[in-house]
């Protein structure tokens, strides 16, 4: 049996990094280069960060009808809707722990697949009861 699973842990990735060059690292969690397709390839999952009193905050998470892609630059765009009537095309730029919608719209085919480490080496790292230290 292998304890750490295979495509679950490597489908999905985190990275450690200054996006804005603030000095303060944000937590990315998202798809890695293995999803490809449309809907969930380059789909930024949660991104998290922490303010000048070390307090961490979630700055957003992706969920089934509110999704971000990344876009490069500090930017995200975020897909949603909650019906027919109601919908979200937008691009927004990350600074300061806070999002600012730059207006523009961010064509799918523009969206960047940042370099996210995958699960599996984290899992590893930190181990799983009755798994076999690395």
């Amino acid at each position: 049996m292998d304890c750490y699973g295979d495509a679950p842990l490597e489908n999905v990735g985190y990275a450690v990094i200054d996006l804005d060059g603030d000095g303060i690292e944000e937590l990315v969690i998202g798809t890695t280069e293995r999803f490809t397709d449309e809907f969930y390839g380059k789909l930024i999952l949660a991104l998290y960060t922490r303010d000048g009193e070390d307090t961490k905050h979630t700055v957003f998470q992706s969920i089934a009808r509110d999704r971000y892609y990344y876009a490069g630059e500090n930017k995200f765009a975020n897909l949603g809707s909650s019906g027919a009537g109601d919908s979200v095309d937008i691009t927004v730029q990350y600074a300061g722990g806070t999002l600012t919608d730059i207006g523009i719209v961010t064509d799918p085919a523009d969206y960047v697949q940042m370099e996210l480490t995958p699960m599996r080496e984290w899992i590893q790292t930190i181990g799983l009861p009755g798994c076999p230290d690395v």
